[in-house]
């Protein structure tokens, strides 16, 4: 989460400030700071994912996104759906 603060002017004087709170992850030029990893889960948030397509929506290489998605895998933050990838499902608790 962060803060996005927008000026107004009148002429030289300052009019208005205006304060939003942003999540970080949603915003294109805020999340370039974030780590790849977070940067794919936000965009999983929304459903499966081509690799292809989260390369080019990550602005990365193919090659970075296999190799993060794959150290994903292996923790358990993500899962392979056909060629896609995707968050893991919740399974129901007995």
């Amino acid at each position: 989460m962060g803060y996005k603060f927008s000026f107004f002017h009148d002429g030289d004087d300052l009019r208005e400030v205006s304060v939003k709170r942003i999540e970080v992850a949603t915003d294109p030029e805020l999340s370039k700071g974030l780590p790849l990893s977070q940067r794919i889960l936000s965009q999983l948030a929304g459903g499966a994912v081509d690799p292809k397509d989260l390369a080019e929506d990550l602005e990365t290489t193919s090659s970075s996104i296999r190799g993060t998605c794959n150290r994903m895998r292996r923790e358990g933050l993500v899962t392979k759906v056909g060629k896609s990838w995707s968050l893991p499902t919740q399974e129901e608790p007995f």
